[in-house]
């Protein structure tokens, strides 16, 4: 099984898959630069199909259009998405959310340290 060149990072937010002869929705489940999965409520889509995807990202209220990708796996309501081709400005919209919820995931993975205070000794004259 080929490796991933990014980590997925969880994000729940609605998507719009649109193919040869039908629209659908779905919640992506999962997300990175490359692709993501998506949980679907209906099994109709097959690995090698090509689809065109309008992903709400959570970081403005336009939709991110994709105009090429490519289903890579499917199980049951879910399969996964490659994005094939994406524009310089899609490109760049996906890594600042991707890096952004990568960091925030790495930060809640994290135990809290304990806050050290240092007081300067206080002298009286």
């Amino acid at each position: 099984m080929p490796t991933r060149r990014y980590q997925r990072v969880p994000l729940q937010r609605p998507v719009s898959l649109r193919g040869t002869g039908h629209n659908q929705s779905g919640i992506t489940k999962d997300f990175s630069p490359d692709g993501c999965a998506i949980q679907q409520d209906t099994r109709s889509l097959h690995c090698g199909m090509r689809l065109k995807l309008q992903l709400a990202l959570p970081d403005r209220q336009d939709h991110l259009e994709i105009e090429h990708a490519i289903v890579t796996w499917t199980h049951n309501q879910k399969c996964g998405i490659r994005f094939l081709d994406l524009s310089p400005d899609a490109l760049a919209r996906i890594k600042n959310v991707y890096d952004l919820l990568l960091s925030a995931q790495r930060i809640d993975d994290q135990e809290e340290a304990p806050i050290l205070i240092s007081l300067q000794p206080i002298t009286l004259h």
